[in-house]
């Protein structure tokens, strides 16, 4: 590796997971290429470039096969020809044909494997556990903030679980705080409606009171007008009839 291209890996390795490859794999014989790959991988311990997955332990499993084709020899080639009766994509020459999908000529098929299916997952809860948390972590300790619960280490789940207990109580408070203030808007909305009906039904007391003595002046009136008609039939000042008119009135 030149120094600048070191350089770069180390500062990459800790932003992104970094796979290393070895291209134009069709220039090199087989004996050049584990040469090459014993080379690439003592500057990337070297420069303590961290590498996906060798340098993540618990990514590993399940990986063992792949991580013997590390760092992954490819080839690359948008053309695809008949080979042997069947359809593959490859490079040809005047003294042959080189397929990208040849484990004797490519690792691709292992990069593909651990790209699509083997470590798929794994790339991305490294991605999102280990890189961006500590991307994110620095920004907030950039700002003023000595330390972040956001960075994923060891200690990870107890800064959660501490920060968690710290928010409690103040949630609780708030909880009952909002409560309290429900039971008391219950309470004065239970006074509103009981001074409603009290004022209704005192109204309903003082129409009943209205109607009874508007009832008792129309009966003291009926009397009245009754003792009227008899005492003016006694005195013979009305006849038979004109009493009749004014009952029937």
């Amino acid at each position: 590796l030149k120094e600048l291209d070191a350089k770069a890996l180390e500062t990459l390795s800790q932003k992104v997971n970094v796979i290393p490859l070895i291209a134009k794999a069709d220039t090199m014989t087989t004996d050049e290429k584990k040469s090459f790959k014993s080379i690439l991988l003592n500057n990337l311990q070297d420069y303590n470039i961290r590498t996906f997955p060798s340098s993540y332990p618990e990514d590993v499993d399940g990986a063992e096969e792949l991580l013997q084709h590390v760092p992954f020899t490819v080839i690359g080639s948008d053309t695809v020809a008949d080979i042997g009766g069947r359809m593959a994509r490859c490079r040809t020459y005047r003294w042959g044909v080189v397929e990208v999908e040849n484990a004797e000529h490519s690792d691709f098929i292992y990069l593909r494997e651990l790209l699509m299916s083997t470590c798929l997952h794994d790339l991305v809860e490294t991605t999102h556990n280990v890189h961006y948390h500590k991307h994110r972590s620095s920004h907030l300790r950039a700002i003023g903030r000595p330390r972040s619960i956001l960075e994923c280490d060891d200690t990870y789940e107890s800064q959660v679980e501490g920060a968690k207990q710290t928010n409690k109580a103040d949630m609780d408070q708030k909880e009952e705080a909002i409560r309290q203030s429900f039971v008391q808007r219950v309470k004065e909305k239970e006074v509103n409606l009981r001074e409603r009906e009290e004022k209704m039904a005192a109204k309903k007391v003082e129409m009943e009171a209205e109607l009874e003595m508007l009832r008792a002046k129309l009966e003291a009136g009926q009397k009245e007008l009754d003792d009227a008609v008899v005492t003016l039939q006694r005195s013979g000042t009305l006849s038979k009839n004109s009493s009749k008119l004014f009952k029937a009135k």
